[in-house]
C-alpha cells in the first residue's frame, strides 16, 4: 500500500473516532441545555430548533443503539442453533455423547422447571442412591448450577432424616472457599449455591465452620495473605483470617519472604518478563533453592508462553503442571519417529539420520527395521493390537513414561468408533502434540510454569506471580427483560444510563453488576494465586512507562506495605530468617535403590538421558528383574534348566548360579503341582506369587526378588505373612510354607 493509502486509512479512523467522540459526548446530557454552548448561540433561532430535536435524537440513537445489538444477538443465535444442528448430527452418525450431555439429559427427564424431579429420582432409587447415607462434595463453591440441580434431589432426602442440631444418621458434608470460586467460565455458581443452601444453614441442619489455621504458608505469609484477604474482600463476609497452627505439619526453616514489584513497561511487556526473569535467578542464587522448587503462576496461557519463551532464552529449564510435550523431547521425538518408520512405510533414508541427529545409535535403527519386518507381515489395518506389540518391542530403548503415554493415547483413540489404523493415530498424534503431556518425574529439577486455574489445590515453595491487569472492557450482559445478549463499550453503557428510552437505565445497571462480578471472580483468582506459596511469593505487575499501577496491581503494591510482625523491610516487600532448614519427614516409604553395578554400565555423556525422565539404572534393574521373572517362570516339575534364549549373558550366568544352589533346589523343585505367577485373593487382600507348589501335604509359595536387596529382607516379610494368612484359609489343615528367595544371593533365605 503507498504512503497516501496510509495516511488516508488513518484519517478515516481518526475521523471515525472524533465523531464518536462528539456524539458521545453531546447525548450524554439529558437536555441540551446541559451542553456547553456559547452565550451568543443559546439565543439563536438554529439553537431552538436543536433544542426541540435533541430529545427526539437522543431517543433515535439509543432506539438504533439496541436494535443493532438485537441484531447481532439474533444472529449470533442463529449461527449457534445452526451449529448445534450440525453437531448433534455428527454425533448421532459417530455415536457419541459429550460430558455435557448427560446431565442434559438427566434434567430432561422432568423437564427444567420441576423441583422435585420425580423420574430422575425414581431412577435414582433404581439404582440405590436413595441408601446414600453420607454425601461429601469437595470444591463445593465451584459447583455448577446444573450439577447441583440434580443432586438437590439427594441432597433434600438426606435433610430430611437430619435434625437442626446438625445430627442424624445421614450427613451433608460440603468443603470449599467462597474466596477460591474462579470457575464462573465453567457455570460454576456460587451466589446460586448460597443460596440454595442458606435454609440449610439457617434452620441448623448444616452447620458452618470455618478453617482457623494455614497449615500450608509461613507464618510471614500468612501475615502477608491476611492483609490481601482483608484488601480484595473488604466488607463481605469472605474476610475470614488464619494464624499459622501451633503444631506445623513440618518445621519452618530457612529464608521466608514476599515482594511485590513494579516493571515499567512501555508499548510492550518485555520488561516485566525480564524482571521476572532476574527475581528467578536471583531468588535461586539467594536461597539455594532447586529449579523444580519454583513456579511461575500466569492469568493467560498468552502470558505463561511468553514466559515461557524469556525463561528458554535465558537459560532456565521449564515444564508445565502436567509435564512436558510428547513432542518437545528428544526421546519423544525419535519415539514418534520410530513409529512412522514401522507404520507409514518410509523411505529407510530420512528417519534412520534423523535418529542419528538426535543421539540414537545403529541399535534402535537395527530394532526399528526388524520390527517393521514382523509388523509387515501382520494383517491390516494396523490397530491397537499392532502398535501396543510395537511399544513393547520398543521398550527397551525408550523411557518406560513415555511408552506409558502413548500406550494410554492408543487405547483411547482405538475406542472410537471413528478410529482407522495405527498411520492415522500417528497424524492425531502430530495434530494433538500440544495437549499430550509426558509426565514429569516427581523431583524434576525444572521451573513449573502454568495458569492460575491450572493450580488449583497444589502448592509450591517458591511461587512467582506474573500479574497484568485484564482490558478494562465491559463485560457482556443479559438484557434484564428479554435475557438478549448485550456486548456495550463504556461510552455506550455511559449513555444508556442517562436514560433516552424506556429500560436504558436497567441495561446500564445489569452491566455495573457484571462488572462487579467479574471484579470479586478476579479478586478470587488472585487470592488462589497467592494462597499457592509455602515459603516465598513474589508478585511482579506489569505498571505502565512512568511506574503507575492500577485496579489489584496498586492494591497489592499497597498490601506489601503493611508492617508484618517480627519481619525485616526489603524494598519490595519482607522476609523473615527462620533459621537452617530442617528435615521434613516423609510421607511415604522410602525405598533402597538395588546394587546394579554388575548388570548396567552408564552412558559415556551423562546428558544423554534426561534425568527428569528416568533414572538409566533403576530403568535397567526393572527390565532385568522382568525378564529373570519370566525365565524362572517357566521352571516347572518337568523342566529345570532355563531356555537360552530370554536371557542376556550376566543375567543367565545370575540365574544359573541362584539354580545350582542347592538349598535353593531344594525348595525350587519340590514335588508337587507348580504354579507360576499366581493370583492370590480372599475378596480382601490380593497379590501375585511368582511360584507356588502344592502336594497333598504341604503348600509351598516362593518369592522372588532380584537386585542385591537381601538387606531389606524385613520389609517383605508382611507381603509374605499377608500370601501365608490367604493360603491358610484357602487350604485348611495343610502346611504352608514361605520363602523369599534372593537371585543375586541365592544364599539369603528368608522362612515366614
Amino acid at each position: 500500500m503507498s504512503g497516501c493509502g496510509r495516511r488516508c486509512r488513518r484519517s478515516r479512523r481518526r475521523r471515525k473516532g472524533l465523531y464518536a467522540r462528539r456524539w458521545s459526548t453531546l447525548f450524554l446530557k439529558s437536555d441540551l441545555a446541559d451542553v456547553r454552548v456559547a452565550a451568543a448561540d443559546r439565543g439563536t433561532p438554529a439553537y431552538a430548533a436543536l433544542r426541540e430535536l435533541y430529545p427526539p435524537m437522543r431517543r433515535l440513537v439509543a432506539e438504533h443503539l439496541i436494535n443493532t445489538k438485537y441484531l447481532r444477538s439474533a444472529l449470533l443465535k442463529r449461527f449457534s442453533a445452526l451449529r448445534a444442528e450440525v453437531l448433534a448430527e455428527e454425533k448421532e452418525r459417530l455415536g457419541r455423547l459429550y460430558f455435557d450431555d448427560i446431565p442434559k439429559a438427566l434434567i430432561a427427564l422432568d423437564g427444567p422447571v420441576s423441583p422435585d424431579r420425580p423420574l430422575f429420582m425414581a431412577r435414582l432409587y433404581e439404582l440405590g442412591f436413595h441408601r446414600t447415607a453420607h454425601l461429601l462434595l469437595d470444591e463445593f463453591q465451584d459447583t455448577s448450577q446444573i450439577q447441583f440441580d440434580l443432586l438437590r434431589p439427594l441432597i433434600e432426602d438426606i435433610l430430611g432424616s437430619v435434625g437442626a442440631n446438625a445430627e442424624g444418621e445421614r450427613s451433608i458434608f460440603l468443603v470449599g472457599d467462597w474466596k477460591q470460586s474462579i470457575y464462573q467460565w465453567r457455570d460454576a455458581a456460587p451466589d446460586q449455591l448460597r443460596a440454595c443452601i442458606a435454609p440449610a444453614l439457617w434452620s441448623g441442619q448444616i452447620a458452618a465452620e470455618t478453617l482457623p489455621y494455614n497449615y500450608r504458608s509461613t507464618p510471614l505469609l500468612i501475615d502477608f495473605l491476611n492483609h490481601l484477604v482483608a484488601e480484595l474482600f473488604t466488607g463481605t463476609d469472605k474476610v475470614n483470617l488464619q494464624a499459622p497452627p501451633e503444631k506445623p505439619k513440618h518445621p519452618y526453616g530457612g529464608i521466608s519472604e514476599v515482594a511485590v514489584i513494579p516493571a515499567a513497561c512501555g508499548a510492550g511487556d518485555e520488561p516485566a518478563y525480564e524482571r521476572l526473569i532476574e527475581m528467578i535467578m536471583r531468588k535461586k542464587a539467594a536461597c539455594g533453592c532447586p529449579w523444580g522448587g519454583m513456579a511461575v503462576l500466569c492469568r493467560t496461557n498468552g502470558h505463561m508462553d511468553k514466559a515461557a519463551a524469556a525463561l528458554a532464552r535465558a537459560g532456565i529449564p521449564t515444564s508445565g503442571i502436567r509435564g512436558r510435550e510428547l513432542l518437545s523431547l528428544r526421546e519423544g521425538t525419535a519415539l514418534y519417529l520410530s513409529l512412522i518408520a514401522l507404520f507409514t512405510g518410509h523411505d529407510s533414508r530420512f528417519i534412520p539420520r534423523a535418529l542419528s541427529s538426535l543421539g540414537y545409535d545403529e541399535t534402535l535403527t537395527a530394532a526399528v527395521t526388524r520390527l517393521a519386518g514382523t509388523i509387515g507381515t501382520a494383517p491390516r489395518p494396523h490397530c491397537f493390537a499392532a502398535f501396543a506389540a510395537a511399544l513393547r518391542d520398543l521398550m527397551p530403548h525408550f523411557p518406560r513414561v513415555l511408552i506409558e503415554t502413548l500406550w494410554d493415547e492408543a487405547e483411547r483413540y482405538f475406542n472410537r468408533p471413528d478410529a482407522v489404523d495405527a498411520a492415522a493415530f500417528l497424524r492425531y498424534l502430530l495434530t494433538m502434540s500440544r495437549l499430550i503431556t509426558v509426565p514429569e518425574g516427581e523431583h524434576a529439577d525444572r521451573v513449573k510454569l502454568a495458569t492460575i486455574h491450572g493450580t488449583k489445590g497444589l502448592e509450591f515453595p517458591h511461587v512467582f506471580l506474573f500479574w497484568k491487569e485484564g482490558l478494562d472492557r465491559a463485560p457482556e450482559i443479559l438484557h434484564p427483560e428479554d435475557g438478549c445478549p448485550f456486548s456495550l463499550s463504556k461510552d455506550e453503557i455511559a449513555f444508556l444510563a442517562t436514560g433516552p428510552i424506556a429500560g436504558a437505565t436497567a441495561i446500564a445497571g445489569a452491566t455495573a453488576a457484571v462488572k462487579e462480578e467479574k471484579a470479586e471472580e478476579t479478586a478470587n483468582l488472585l487470592y488462589v494465586a497467592a494462597t499457592r506459596a509455602v515459603k516465598s511469593l513474589t508478585i511482579l505487575l506489569r505498571a505502565d512507562k512512568e511506574g503507575a499501577l492500577k485496579g489489584f496491581g496498586e492494591l497489592m503494591f499497597r498490601t506489601a506495605k503493611t508492617t508484618i510482625p517480627d519481619a525485616e523491610r526489603t524494598e519490595f516487600g519482607w522476609r523473615h530468617d527462620y533459621g537452617p532448614e530442617k528435615p521434613r519427614p516423609s510421607d511415604h516409604e522410602e525405598l533402597t535403590a538395588p546394587d546394579l553395578a554388575e548388570c548396567f554400565v552408564a552412558p559415556a555423556d551423562d546428558d544423554e538421558i534426561d534425568p527428569t525422565l528416568r533414572s538409566a539404572a533403576i530403568e535397567a534393574g526393572i527390565e532385568r528383574g522382568i525378564r529373570i521373572h519370566a525365565a524362572l517362570a517357566r521352571l516347572t516339575g518337568d523342566r529345570q534348566t532355563i531356555a537360552p534364549d530370554i536371557l542376556a549373558a550376566e543375567e543367565r550366568a545370575a540365574v544359573d548360579r541362584f539354580v545350582s544352589y542347592e538349598k535353593v533346589r531344594e525348595i525350587l523343585f519340590r514335588s508337587g503341582t507348580v504354579l507360576t505367577e499366581q493370583h492370590l485373593s480372599d475378596t480382601r487382600v490380593f497379590g501375585i506369587v511368582d511360584r507356588l507348589i502344592i502336594a497333598p501335604g504341604r503348600i509351598t509359595l516362593i518369592d522372588f526378588k532380584t537386585g542385591r536387596v537381601g538387606h531389606l529382607a524385613d520389609k517383605y516379610r508382611p507381603q509374605m505373612i499377608r500370601y501365608r494368612t490367604i493360603l491358610q484359609g484357602l487350604f485348611g489343615g495343610r502346611q504352608v510354607e514361605c520363602y523369599l528367595l534372593f537371585i543375586d544371593e541365592p544364599h539369603r533365605i528368608l522362612t515366614i
